[in-house]
């Protein structure tokens, strides 16, 4: 056998030992259990968002007046509110608002934000130090004062909570990109395209912008879950979504509140709703981290 018939026979052999991506995901699965429990918990709730229609066994607006404060049983499995609507169906249908809000707040927010770092930690100079000033003005107010201050300027609206919390899902994901630019374009590869003639424009989205993708999808996973929490905040606050759309937040505000010696079971199952997908996107943005961070590899 030749040398070059080995070559090819090792290359061969690599490709067959590649795990695809269910490989992958047992793997993952495998070295990170509590990662792999929030993935089904995100899972989950993807799935009922899409088929809300198909999971919720009621209306989530209509009023039963003969079944007021049911209790959890057979027929209303989380019961129902002072307005007689199931509480299951408003949880089902409320896991739409509360992933679009999320989804759509981090993508634009935190996506913005990791942009702006990005051109940031490459340039640096003056542009650098003005951005970064910049967010560091937006860093000096608490998260949730900058969303009320946000919301109550523009008024209660889905629209506007997703403008308040992209706000401030700006300085994470800017921080974190840049300080992983100001690292990957120190290195030799990075030289090296400078040394051939490569331009910013290449360099910056060929060289330094894939290096660079990995902490943003960690930021972007645990922003999820602190998204969700400030969209059910400003709900209870009653500066969310506005009723009667289903929210979590909203669900724990007022009914969760008042009836919650009679019913609690009205404030109970929203606020356990809250709670796991926090927990999901948590656990499953520490797992990437440990996965994708050569720091924390064995």
């Amino acid at each position: 056998m030749s040398t070059q018939d080995a070559i090819q026979i090792l290359s061969l052999e690599s490709v067959r030992r590649k795990p695809g991506f269910l490989g992958t995901v047992w793997q993952f699965s495998r070295s990170k259990p509590m990662g792999a429990i929030g993935g089904v918990i995100i899972i989950g709730m993807i799935l009922s968002a899409i088929f809300a229609g198909v999971i919720s066994p009621y209306d989530p607006y209509r009023m039963y007046v003969s079944d007021l404060f049911a209790p959890p049983g057979t027929k209303y499995w989380f019961g129902t509110d002072n307005f007689g609507r199931d509480i299951f169906s408003r949880i089902v249908w409320g896991s739409r608002i509360s992933l679009a809000v999320g989804v759509v707040s981090v993508a634009v927010g935190a996506t913005g934000g990791a942009m702006l770092g990005l051109v940031s930690g490459f340039l640096g100079g003056k542009f650098d130090a003005i951005s970064q000033r910049l967010v560091d003005i937006m860093m000096a107010f608490p998260v949730l004062i900058l969303a009320l201050t946000v919301v109550a300027a523009l008024g209660p609206s889905i629209q506007n909570v997703i403008i308040a919390i992209a706000l401030v899902m700006v300085p994470p994901g800017n921080r974190v990109v840049r300080s992983a630019s100001l690292a990957v374009r120190e290195m030799q590869y990075v030289d090296a395209a400078r040394a051939i003639g490569s331009r910013n424009f290449r360099i910056l989205f060929v060289h330094i912008l894939p290096n660079c993708l990995a902490p943003y999808i960690i930021v972007a996973t645990v922003n999820l879950g602190w998204a969700i929490v400030v969209e059910a905040s400003l709900s209870f606050l009653g500066l969310g979504t506005p009723p009667p759309q289903p929210s979590w937040g909203a669900m724990l505000s007022a009914e969760g509140r008042s009836y919650l010696e009679k019913a609690p079971w009205i404030g109970i199952f929203p606020g356990v709703a809250i709670s796991l997908a926090v927990f999901g996107f948590n656990i499953l943005g520490d797992a990437l981290r440990d996965v994708w961070d050569p720091r924390l590899r064995r």
